[in-house]
This record gives structure tokens, sequence and C-alpha cells, in this order.
């Protein structure tokens, strides 16, 4: 089954139906890597960063590469457990993205939410949790140099070894999850795999007599014809296509 060539469809007690390209989500497929670049990116859009740090691994204390990667991985857990105890009160969220030096050795690139942290008691943290002490750390004055840093190492190939995440959070960072997107009709059920993709299943419903809209996240929502809400609804582009309701 290859990406984006199957779809799931549900239908909501009113008869709206939504059409969901089923997709693999993978970060090496080249369909899916752009849309969770951009969906991070979106993310982080608005998400107030107080600094960038960049956190580096001693190579000489590791045996290979994925080793590196594991034991700075788990470092940085305990490097934020001690930065909570030195600051008790404050608030300390980060998000992580790695990559990789020209030899193959892990960075680890963080935003962070936090109050001021001495570079010099940074420092002697990490270095006595990894032997290395060099780090980077520097403030943050305008909310658009976070994105288009962090979209930087998004855009390379894959920096982590197969099995890890090439980015992660802590738990509050984002803050309370967003809402569902408007339109969305409540209590969809019945979802069935169906051998086409989301926009040919759209397309069958727009020649069907349903109101078709297209929406940001790839998928596409049906209306009953004269469903109020068809008229209410933005069309939201993708891939640039607009479906138009089809005349009786």
């Amino acid at each position: 089954m290859r990406c984006g060539t199957w779809s799931v469809v549900g239908e909501a007690p009113d008869g709206t139906r939504i059409v969901h390209p089923l997709a693999c989500r993978s970060w090496s497929c080249s369909r899916c890597a752009k849309r969770n670049k951009h969906k991070l990116l979106q993310r982080l859009v608005g998400v107030k960063v107080t600094t960038l740090l960049t956190l580096t691994c001693n190579p000489a204390r590791h045996p290979h590469i994925d080793d590196a990667f594991l034991q700075t991985s788990a470092a940085v857990n305990f490097l934020f457990k001690r930065i909570r105890r030195r600051w008790p009160q404050a608030k300390v969220e980060y998000f992580l993205v790695w990559e990789t030096t020209k030899k193959g050795w892990p960075h680890a690139h963080l935003l962070l939410q936090a109050p001021f942290i001495p570079q010099a008691w940074l420092s002697r943290a990490w270095e006595q949790l990894t032997g290395a002490p060099i780090i980077d750390i520097r403030a943050v004055h305008q909310s658009a140099d976070v994105v288009s840093y962090i979209a930087k190492y998004l855009s390379k190939d894959p920096q982590a070894p197969s099995g890890m995440k090439r980015y992660r959070s802590s738990r509050n960072f984002f803050g309370p999850l967003f809402p569902s997107e408007p339109g969305t009709p409540d209590g969809v059920k019945n979802w069935r795999l169906v051998p086409r993709g989301a926009f040919e299943v759209a397309r069958e419903l727009s020649s069907g007599g349903y109101t078709v809209a297209a929406r940001a996240d790839g998928s596409y929502t049906a209306f009953p014809r004269g469903d109020p809400r068809a008229k209410s609804m933005s069309v939201l582009l993708s891939d640039r296509i607009i479906l138009q309701e089809v005349c009786p």
C-alpha cells in the first residue's frame, strides 16, 4: 500500500462525511515529510521561547554513534531535572531537535521556556553528565527566529538513528492542545478503508451531490446538499484545489 493511495471515510449521524488520506506520516517519505515539517512549524509559530541552547557530546565517551545518541538523549532528561531543582518556581520547558556533525556525532538543539540560566552553571552540569563542557546558549529576541532556526534542521536528511525521533518536547512546551478545526462534525463513526486517494473519494462525493470543502490537513469535509454549515464554512485550499458543488 503506497502512501496516499488509500483513504479512510467516516460518517456523522447528520450525513456529513469526513475523508482522510491514509498516510504513513514518516519523515523518510517525500510526501509526508513536507506535511510533517509544515505542521510542526505551524505549531511553533506563536510559542513563546526565551532561549536557544545547543548541547554537544564527547565522542571519547562512546563506543559508537548510536550509543552517543542514546546516552545524550538520556542526559538531556537528567539535565532538566537539575534545572528544575535549581529553579523550582520557574516554568522550564523545552523542544529538542537533533543534528549530526560531519562525522555523525549528535548535537542537540533546544528551544527553551526557562529563566535565565548562567552559561557557566549549565556547562558545568552538562560536563558532569556527559563529559562534554561545550554548550552554546543565547537569548531569543524575535519569535520568527525560532521557526527559521528549527526549519534549518528539519530540512536536512534524518539526523537521528533509526528508532529515534528527530525531535521531541517536554510535556507542556506547546501548552494546551489545539481545539478541533471549525466545521468538524461530532459523532463521526463507521470509519471504513477505501482503496482510493482522498481527492478521488472527495470528487466522487461531490459528483454525488455533496458540497465538499478541502481542509488544511489534506482531508475533506462533505456536507449534504442544503446543509447550512456548507455555506458558512470557509473553504481551505489543499494543493490549490477547490471542489465546487455539482448542480442537479
